[in-house]
């Protein structure tokens, strides 16, 4: 094996050619490639005058949340129904170290929620209604495809459950809403308020329940994600073009591009343009691939980690221990030292509108920077230290 990228167009082709006529010999091992069969979660799909009907598997096991972890439990059936189940050991891990009562009192609870997705191998797609219009008809669709979706009902809903589940089953959602999992749908195209969402709880002993899928009615469920039946095969990706490169300024001995591609500005630092083509041409090879799309990776599992405890920590504690306790969860997440020579960049999440990175500028102090490329990331960093 050796890196195409820094070699001149002359020695592409030189390597090219040598290798076409010295070829290596064969080995003794042989390599197989089987696709998998896509779980099928789709139990009834009809459409009959107005009505649609579409209704997914139930979790091959319904569990009973403990405490107030209905998120929890929520991702446990949607995975279960994608065909990626989970153990009790797996379950009890999230929660061991959380008070059940509380546990979004623990900042690790949100990141040990999403190490159920990213340390399962394969990972499971996910689906975000990002921007979209019409959530509920973006829910639809995702249904119609198998996917299960992850929802959270308001308070208002819940107070019309039955009386006597009510009874033993206090609210339970806080401000955001009961998590649950939508896994089928009533449509009537003629009559909205005749439309329903099929719902999987978490409490067992009212496991599965109708709720009112009219937009037009206030307080309705809130779509939160959906996730992929396992070994579904991914649509390819638009292939990245280049159309220009333009050099902006040095960077020590490289310089900074903005290249500008049909899917938006891209910034690389390199030392030429061609380098800076080959750069962004060599990042771009996997999604150019024909097949599934390509598996987050591991920094980009990390980033979504360390944003999410991020987010909590913001959200659930005092400003004063905010910085502290970030810059502790920050080195449970990458393993790495909080000493050591600062600023450094300790994970990054990209975003549609940009990247968010966060460096640490000292021991206790990790700071969140949405930026360009990295080089900007860490010079934005030093002028706070100063």
């Amino acid at each position: 094996m050796f890196p195409f990228s820094g070699l001149q167009d002359a020695e592409r082709e030189w390597l090219t050619e040598f290798a076409g006529t010295h070829p290596l010999a064969h080995g003794k091992s042989t390599v197989t490639i089987t696709q998998a069969e896509a779980k099928k979660t789709i139990v009834r799909q009809s459409h009959e005058g107005t009505t649609e009907v579409v209704q997914l598997c139930p979790p091959a096991v319904m569990r009973d949340q403990i405490g107030s972890t209905c998120a929890l439990y929520a991702r446990v059936h949607l995975l279960d129904i994608a065909g990626y189940p989970l153990d009790n050991a797996a379950i009890y891990k999230v929660i061991d170290k959380s008070p059940v009562n509380n546990p979004w009192a623990d900042p690790l609870y949100r990141v040990r929620l999403d190490r159920l997705y990213t340390e399962m191998i394969p990972a499971p797609i996910l689906h975000y209604p990002k921007n979209v219009e019409k959530p509920f008809d973006w829910a639809r669709e995702q249904l119609r495809l198998g996917r299960p979706v992850m929802a959270l009902l308001p308070e208002d809903i819940w107070q019309a459950l039955p009386a006597s589940f009510l009874a033993t089953h206090p609210w339970d959602g806080a401000k955001e809403g009961h998590a649950v999992v939508i896994n089928g749908f009533t449509f009537d195209s003629a009559d909205a308020k005749k439309s329903t969402f099929h719902i999987i709880n978490s409490w067992r002993d009212l496991g599965e329940f109708d709720v009112p899928a009219d937009v037009a009615a206030k307080n309705v469920v809130v779509i939160e994600e959906s996730v992929s039946p396992k070994g579904e095969v991914q649509a390819a990706t638009e292939p990245l073009i280049i159309k220009q490169v333009t050099q902006l300024s040095p960077v020590g001995k490289q310089f900074l591009f903005a290249i500008e591609t049909n899917l938006g500005v891209r910034r690389v630092v390199a030392g030429s343009e061609e380098a800076a083509r080959r750069l962004l041409d060599d990042q771009n090879q996997p999604a150019q691939q024909n097949g599934p799309a390509a598996l987050p990776s591991d920094a980009e599992r990390q980033g979504e980690m360390v944003l999410n405890a991020y987010d909590e920590i913001v959200r659930t504690i005092p400003k004063d221990v905010q910085a502290p306790m970030f810059a502790d969860v920050v080195a449970q997440i990458t393993h790495l030292p909080k000493t050591g020579k600062t600023p450094r960049v300790e994970a990054m999440v990209k975003r549609n509108s940009g990247t968010l990175f966060f460096v640490r500028v000292a021991p206790d102090l990790v700071l969140k920077i949405a930026a360009e490329s990295t080089v900007e990331a860490l010079e934005t960093a030093r002028s706070t230290m100063h």
